[in-house]
């Protein structure tokens, strides 16, 4: 997956102003490290302006730079016209939403502004249109998740994960709220489902369990261990649309109708047994 970082701001470190020189030259004189082996990021690029300053370049040039003495390949020194904000429209109209991610990840570092506003515009094109299934299987959907749990508004990928019958799926995103915005829910959520048999502990440990299973397709049958797994993510999912859901409502519906179609399940599962 893409990693999630903070954007870069330029910090321009001016090492020496020479006013002697001023007018030397008409352009601005890139200077440029290029040890073989250095990370890029670690490469000093530094110019001389026609004023005699000499500083730290913006990281566009030493981008720039980097490419034209070690070229990524498929990244252009330009940005492709696809960015521009008629094609892109475009592109998400037509659903080419990991065409477009991808991309971005080739032409862009993950910590460039240029990055998130692209990143950022395809989420909540996805979100707004509820093509959710589009980057499911794909690297992008977690970086997805993660900006939208940041921005609190996983309530449509909820939604969508209810509809579905991804209810582990859906803890997970929950849990993820959670630690983002420092929530600390574990006390209320082990009174809402604990039983008389059940302990404080194995309800941790049960949870626990969810989040450590991978997403895996629903079986065409559930047998009861599957059946009780749910129930279990039902009640923590149930806890969060109750207290911190700005879709409260349509959360609840999915989850009524959620819940009658699991106890038909179980009435079947139960028959067969």
């Amino acid at each position: 997956m893409p990693p999630v970082m903070e954007t870069i701001k330029d910090d321009c470190k001016i090492f020496s102003k020479d006013p002697a020189i001023k007018g030397f030259s008409r352009y601005t004189h890139i200077f440029t490290d290029v040890t073989f082996g250095l990370e890029n990021e670690k490469r000093m690029v530094v110019i001389r302006t026609p004023e005699g300053t000499l500083q730290e370049a913006p990281f566009a040039i030493k981008k720039r730079s980097w490419n034209i003495y070690f070229p990524t390949e498929g990244r252009s020194l330009r940005d492709p016209a696809m960015f521009e904000a008629d094609n892109i429209k475009r592109l998400l109209k037509e659903e080419e939403y990991g065409f477009i991610l991808d991309r971005a990840c080739l032409q862009f570092e993950p910590y460039e502004q240029k990055y998130h506003d692209i990143t950022s515009q395809v989420y909540l094109h996805v979100n707004n249109v509820g093509h959710f299934e589009a980057l499911r299987s794909t690297r992008h959907f977690g970086p997805m998740a993660f900006a939208f749990a940041w921005h609190k508004m996983i309530d449509d990928m909820l939604l969508d994960m209810i509809r579905n019958d991804y209810l582990k799926d859906a803890v997970q995103l929950i849990c993820l709220y959670y630690e983002i915005n420092s929530v600390d829910e574990s006390r209320e959520i082990i009174k809402s489902l604990k039983t008389e048999e059940e302990t404080e502990q194995q309800i941790l440990k049960t949870i626990k369990n969810v989040l450590s299973k991978e997403s895996e397709s629903e079986k065409i049958e559930k047998d009861k261990e599957d059946l009780e797994l749910d129930e279990l993510c039902f009640g923590f999912i149930q806890n969060y649309v109750s207290k911190y859901s700005p879709k409260k409502p349509q959360l609840q519906l999915a989850l009524q109708t959620y819940k009658e179609w699991h106890n038909e399940l179980k009435s079947i599962a139960s028959a067969v047994q």
